[in-house]
């Protein structure tokens, strides 16, 4: 954040800039607390030197600027989480906070996921003639749990590379294909590429993600939505796992040898249990 600041303002700062600047940078975790009498002792720089400095920076003032500072601090990872740690502490009974966070998030999602939705999702699975699949981060382990549980099912998907290694298996995706795609907080340049490309192509798409205003999102063919929480708190996978799970049961429930594959698993488990003992 400070580092962005610097970069952007560097090549207007004065000496006396510069070290405020560095002060700043050194001393990231006493922003909240700082005053232009501390700037001015810990310096020996004037006031109006000091006022000077935040319209440099783009602020009208310090406290436009530590308004900046604690929005920032706000929406990143690490203080989602901490402030959720801190609340989920303070509370006696934060277990009943958690579990009701976490119905409240699945309430908003299925609020938004219509029983048709999910039946489309399952027949442009079932009828895909190559299946394929794109996720990055946490989301990874959701695509994890769909891919395991769909090989039982006789389904089988290719996982898509990252960066420029997408184009390599673009060159392969046919009018025929299915490609599935997680992406939450933001829509993830690789997605934005097969959303495009999928018009041209003319492959299907499902795409699983926490946004509902986006003009790129209206390319997908399949929107799965889940409801993570708001920009502000630590985003939960607990909601996206129940839309997973649902496609799953959905899959499961319209798979017409689903019962044989079962049953065929579990004699596989028994013929060499003597190897692997599970």
């Amino acid at each position: 954040m400070l580092e962005k600041l610097y970069e952007e303002h560097k090549d207007s700062f004065s000496k006396s800039d510069y070290k405020i600047m560095d002060h700043l940078m050194k001393n990231q975790r006493n922003l909240p607390y700082l005053t232009t009498e501390s700037l001015v002792d810990s310096l020996g720089l004037s006031s109006s030197t000091v006022s000077r400095f935040w319209e440099k920076i783009g602020f009208q003032n310090m406290k436009d600027f530590k308004d900046f500072v604690r929005l920032a601090e706000q929406s990143s990872p690490s203080a989602r989480t901490s402030f959720a740690l801190k609340r989920w502490q303070a509370e006696e009974s934060h277990l009943k906070n958690i579990k009701s966070q976490y119905e409240d998030h699945i309430m908003h999602t299925l609020d938004k996921l219509e029983p048709e939705v999910l039946h489309q999702a399952v027949h442009t699975i079932f009828t895909a003639k190559h299946l394929y699949f794109f996720a990055t981060d946490a989301a990874i382990g959701l695509a994890d749990i769909l891919t395991y549980r769909c090989r039982r099912l006789g389904l089988t998907f290719t996982p898509i590379a990252t960066g420029s290694g997408i184009y390599e298996t673009m060159t392969n995706l046919g009018s025929r294909d299915l490609v599935i795609m997680f992406s939450y907080s933001r829509l993830l340049s690789e997605v934005q590429i097969l959303l495009r490309h999928a018009k041209k192509v003319h492959y299907k798409t499902i795409l699983f993600t926490d946004l509902l205003a986006s003009p790129e999102i209206t390319r997908a063919d399949i929107l799965l939505y889940s409801y993570r929480g708001e920009p502000n708190e630590y985003h939960s996978m607990v909601a996206p796992m129940t839309v997973v799970d649902l496609l799953i049961m959905k899959l499961t429930e319209e798979c017409p040898d689903a019962v044989k594959r079962a049953e065929y698993l579990e004699q596989l488990r028994e013929n060499y249990s003597n190897f692997i003992k599970r």
